[in-house]
């Protein structure tokens, strides 16, 4: 995980610590609501609660995989420190399964933060995305 972190950041130009600061506050800020969501969570009666899923796809999966992407398509690569990245892959990680949940899967996933933004390029749609990663049948 530690290359993934960097993504061989020293190619590119130095980032503004006011840049990287600013991802790496959002990928915390990902993983505590989806500490928050996991903890609020109640499994649907009669999945799937699609609603919801949609909701942890766009506001989780789909956040996670900005981050990454917007971050990597700086004029300079935006360097992750290691306590931001694990942050990003919990929170993405987290929501993944609250979205498989939705569904009444139970999952535990392992995917990177790159994994979900190349599945997220590939697919232009957050629940596309998180259907591919967690393998539920939507």
């Amino acid at each position: 995980m530690a290359d993934a972190a960097g993504d061989h950041a020293g190619r590119r130009g130095a980032v503004s610590g006011s840049d990287r600061d600013g991802f790496e506050a959002r990928a915390v800020a990902l993983r505590e609501r989806a500490a928050e969501a996991r903890e609020a969570f109640d499994p649907p009666a009669d999945p799937p609660d699609d609603e919801r899923a949609l909701a942890f796809a766009r506001d989780g999966v789909g956040e996670a995989a900005a981050v990454y992407i917007e971050a990597r398509t700086q004029d300079s690569w935006v360097y992750f420190d290691t306590d931001a990245w694990d942050a990003l892959e919990t929170g993405l990680n987290a929501y993944l399964e609250l979205f498989a949940a939705c569904h009444g899967v139970d999952c535990n996933p392992d995917v990177t933060v790159r994994t979900a933004a190349e599945t997220l390029l590939d697919t232009h749609d957050a629940v596309d995305t998180a259907t591919v990663l967690t393998g539920v049948d939507t």
